[in-house]
């Protein structure tokens, strides 16, 4: 879409198409507005549902690029003699701002909608970018929630498998497939369960040896591909640890079943002691294993998208208002919200204009992510 604002200022979303190219039909779109209603020296708020100056991949000079607005902008405003002032990106769910150390348009990351808080501690200070040919340095002014806050959150990805015991139970239910799998269930068969069982059991049985090695291929194969922010060598380490691990997990669950199903004897009920017991031990424990696999890549500063999207945590909401003052200059408000409501009333006869909605115990007040920006004009 194209808005025009008072005082030669535009309101621009584009499609970028997840970091793909973007199609004809938008630049065409775009080229049709430039010709017939943009003027020189006209100003443009460009919005993206991406972070491309966060996302683009490094290039052999350690630059960044952000092609695609860096081509969208020569294809359609390279003759116009308007600009580019501000680009806003949704991409993450954030806020934080990139003020150019030379002059040029500011870039501010606004995602404060999203169903869960990224982190801020992992952004870069600095960014160098591509654009238009030139080299331009950024710096960051201004991240929301804080480095420190964002930080604290992490703790909280031990709680996940209390936090998510719907995958602790699903993936205890995989664990008690493979036990059955190799008839653990049977006769006393959970009572003597060892290492040499384990690695033997499956080796006198040549079909439950394939499915076996196929559950655990597939683990493996899942857990490198999951692992997808990684590169070569570095990735494979990292799945194959992580597999490693839960391979770990699953063998020490069944182990302790096995001594808590003795414990009950020989009789039936020993049995289904042995299998609740290796459900609920290997599912904790593996999302356990989770939460550790996620806590160390995070702080190597790798799977910030998995690790606080399992820990979803809704609170740190913000909005951008956008306010055009006389004489024509843009200024930016971000306003936060440090703690969101957890419960809501339902208010349907107020006034026309009210919400429907009303928090139903105390609310955060809102308040200035940071100082307003003015943009000249």
């Amino acid at each position: 879409f194209a808005i025009k604002l008072p005082h030669n200022w535009w309101l621009w979303g584009i499609d970028i198409q997840f970091d793909s190219y973007i199609d004809n039909r938008q630049l065409g779109y775009f080229a049709d507005v430039v010709s017939s209603s943009v003027m020189p020296g006209d100003r443009i708020v460009l919005c993206t549902a991406k972070t491309p100056w966060l996302r683009a991949a490094r290039e052999s000079s350690g630059v960044y690029s952000a092609r695609n607005l860096d081509y969208f902008e020569r294809r359609v405003l390279r003759h116009s003699g308007a600009q580019v002032a501000l680009y806003i990106s949704s991409g993450r769910h954030h806020y934080c701002r990139y003020a150019p150390e030379d002059g040029g348009a500011q870039r501010v990351t606004a995602g404060g909608g999203g169903a869960f808080c990224h982190p801020t501690h992992e952004l870069p200070e600095r960014l160098d970018l591509l654009v238009q040919g030139n080299c331009t340095s950024y710096r960051q002014v201004a991240a929301f929630p804080s480095p420190q806050a964002s930080k604290r959150l992490r703790k909280k990805l031990w709680l996940l498998p209390f936090t998510n015991a719907s995958l602790a139970l699903v993936v205890g239910g995989l664990d008690v497939a493979l036990a059955l799998m190799l008839g653990l269930h049977l006769t006393t068969g959970w009572s003597n369960v060892d290492l040499v069982q384990l690695t033997m059991g499956p080796l006198r049985n040549p079909p439950v040896l394939v499915m076996v090695l196929v559950m655990l291929g597939l683990q493996w194969g899942a857990l490198i591909a999951f692992a997808h922010e990684a590169k070569g060598l570095r990735r494979l380490l990292m799945g194959t640890g992580h597999a490693f691990g839960q391979l770990s997990v699953m063998a020490a669950a069944m182990l302790i079943s096995s001594r808590i199903g003795a414990l009950a004897g020989s009789s039936p009920a020993a049995a289904l002691s042995f299998l609740t017991s290796l459900w609920l031990l290997g599912g904790f424990g593996a999302v356990l294993g989770l939460a550790l696999y996620l806590w160390c890549c995070n702080i190597a500063g790798f799977h910030a998208n998995e690790a606080y999207g399992a820990l979803g945590v809704a609170d740190f909401k913000h909005f951008l208002r956008l306010h055009i003052d006389a004489r024509g200059n843009l200024i930016l408000y971000a306003i936060g919200v440090n703690k969101v409501p957890r419960r809501w009333r339902l208010r349907p006869h107020g006034r026309l204009d009210s919400p429907w909605f009303d928090p139903g115990g105390p609310r955060d007040s809102p308040h200035l992510v940071e100082a307003p920006v003015r943009i000249s004009k």
